[in-house]
């Protein structure tokens, strides 16, 4: 049955502010998911330094799988965040600060995994390297922890699993 709101006959199931509220929290929740799972699978990577390039490609492979993806989920977030309205700016503001913080750290663990991944560098290059690795996955991790506080805290109506 249809709605009438003044001049206008808004249809059941057709969009409308509800339809766009929810629409907005199914896609915070996919995002949250797609970042979820690749904190999960950085979260599960402990390389060594003495690894040789091969065993860094292989025990990354399921971490970089995600990083495409991620990088998206990133970008749509910031869009999403800037088009949620005005009503709290402070929180638009932390929240992109929290996904540039993110996809700084992603693009620098690329490039660390770039390196580890290829011709055979020296060991104290590796263990450079790795070290470095290290501190851009923690940078990470808390990026991503970050990014899922604000989101909760903002939106409490998406559901994300703990």
């Amino acid at each position: 049955m249809a709605d009438r709101r003044g001049n206008v006959i808004v249809l059941p199931g057709r969009g409308g502010a509800a339809q766009v509220q929810r629409d907005h929290l199914e896609a915070l929740q996919a995002i949250v998911g797609q970042l979820d799972e690749l904190r999960h699978r950085l979260q599960e990577f402990s390389p060594h330094p003495g690894w040789p390039a091969k065993r860094w490609m292989i025990a990354s492979t399921p971490f970089r799988m995600r990083l495409t993806g991620s990088n998206r989920s990133l970008g749509d977030l910031t869009r999403l965040n800037a088009s949620s309205g005005q009503d709290a700016i402070r929180s638009v503001f932390q929240l992109n600060d929290a996904c540039r913080a993110a996809s700084q750290r992603l693009h620098d663990i690329e490039a660390c995994l770039g390196m580890l991944q290829s011709a055979e560098p020296p060991p104290a290059e590796r263990a450079r390297e790795t070290d470095l690795f290290a501190s851009n996955r923690s940078g990470l991790l808390a990026a991503l922890s970050e990014i899922r506080r604000l989101i909760v805290q903002r939106f409490p109506d998406v559901q994300v699993e703990n």
